[in-house]
């Protein structure tokens, strides 16, 4: 009787020792566009949301967002997340979009909100990270061709090629918080008109999600 009294003790000292620790990354997704616009993602317009061939960061196809008169957008399926996980988005993409007309990367709240993503800190990135892949300088909150390039007129899609494609990264745990159990985000282009809906476009190729994972510890240390 002692002797299971005693490892019944040891076990519950034990027990709040045997934690988790996050590990990772873990690709939850990557999208290339190769097959087309895959199944559980929607499209707003796809007139003016669609594939696009021989322009691509890897690859042979992109996806095109063509400015027109009305809010256009690509959103992604649900991704399921353990609470409290680092998580962050990546992309590749050339946008060549008015000074007005700038592109959103947007994710869902765990209160059912959608929130555009912005530089919240680039000493120690918490959103956008503007170091990664020779980032947007100036972020605010939105993608468009002066961005990277100068001035404020159209490119002729005719004109681009590989060397156009520009890197992204977004961290996402500051936004979405410790309580989100899923991740979805939306690419979304506003309404244009005039010039600026005669604009190439945001081309946009290889969308990753990264999660880290919990895992149970490994070690397990004795209470003296």
């Amino acid at each position: 009787m002692k002797r299971v009294l005693f490892f019944t003790g040891l076990f519950m000292m034990l027990l709040p020792l045997c934690g988790f620790t996050q590990n990772g990354p873990v690709l939850l997704t990557h999208v290339d566009f190769e097959n087309g616009i895959p199944a559980g993602w929607t499209v707003s317009d796809q007139s003016n949301v669609f594939i696009y061939n021989d322009l691509a960061a890897t690859g042979e196809k992109s996806l095109r967002m063509k400015p027109t008169a009305g809010e256009i957008m690509i959103t992604s399926p649900e991704f399921t997340i353990q609470p409290g996980c680092a998580t962050r988005l990546e992309f590749s993409h050339i946008p060549i979009l008015n000074n007005q007309n700038g592109g959103r990367v947007e994710v869902l709240k765990p209160n059912g909100t959608w929130t555009p993503l912005t530089l919240q800190n680039p000493v120690n990135p918490s959103c956008y990270d503007p170091s990664y892949g020779s980032g947007a300088s100036g972020f605010d909150g939105s993608f468009k061709k002066v961005s990277y390039w100068t001035g404020n007129s159209n490119i002729d899609v005719a004109d681009l090629d590989s060397t156009y494609w520009r890197n992204e990264v977004f961290y996402l745990y500051s936004t979405l918080t410790s309580s989100a159990t899923t991740v979805k985000f939306r690419f979304v282009l506003p309404a244009s008109s005039g010039a600026a809906a005669n604009f190439s476009g945001w081309f946009i190729d290889d969308v990753r999600l990264y999660v880290a994972m919990y895992v149970a510890a490994t070690s397990v240390r004795f209470m003296r």
